[in-house]
């Protein structure tokens, strides 16, 4: 008599072949997801630079802003029509932001950015050491995503 079963020997193996090929696809799936949110904050800054090149024609002038960089949420509330953007994009991860600068007090030039929670690491020491040099912290040198007045637009 006997009996057809499987040895505990097979039944690790199996087991650890099917370990890897998870592992193997959860890795696969995590970049998948990175690159759909970056192309995502490609094509939410190519909209927000498109709306204010429609906002210049119309108002010869950007948003007014500070000179410094804040949310887009609120900084570019003027935008927010039918005629610009109906909707102002927010990032698809909720770490980051998109945010807007007029660089210049004419109107003439702006800058929008998403910084990214990679891009952000160790940006605390980074703007405490320019800060207590005297010096301005730029955000533009962390982020990941760019695009500006002049119609060049970065990604790295």
């Amino acid at each position: 008599m006997s009996k057809k079963a499987f040895t505990l020997v097979e039944l690790l193996v199996t087991m650890a072949i099917i370990a890897v090929l998870a592992a193997i696809v959860a890795v696969s799936l995590t970049r998948s997801q990175k690159i759909a949110r970056d192309t995502q904050r490609k094509s939410d800054l190519a909209s927000v630079a498109s709306a204010l090149g429609n906002y210049f024609v119309d108002n010869k002038k950007y948003p007014a802003g500070n000179g410094a960089f804040v949310d887009i949420s609120t900084s570019l509330v003027s935008l927010k029509t039918e005629e610009y953007i109906p909707v102002l994009p927010t990032d698809p991860n909720d770490d980051s932001k998109y945010q807007y600068r007029s660089a210049d007090a004419n109107g003439k030039q702006y800058k929008a950015i998403s910084t990214t929670p990679e891009s952000l690491v160790g940006i605390t020491d980074q703007a405490k050491a320019k800060e207590k040099a005297g010096e301005y912290f730029d955000p533009t040198t962390i982020t990941r995503f760019q695009v500006s007045s002049d119609g060049t637009a970065a990604a790295w």
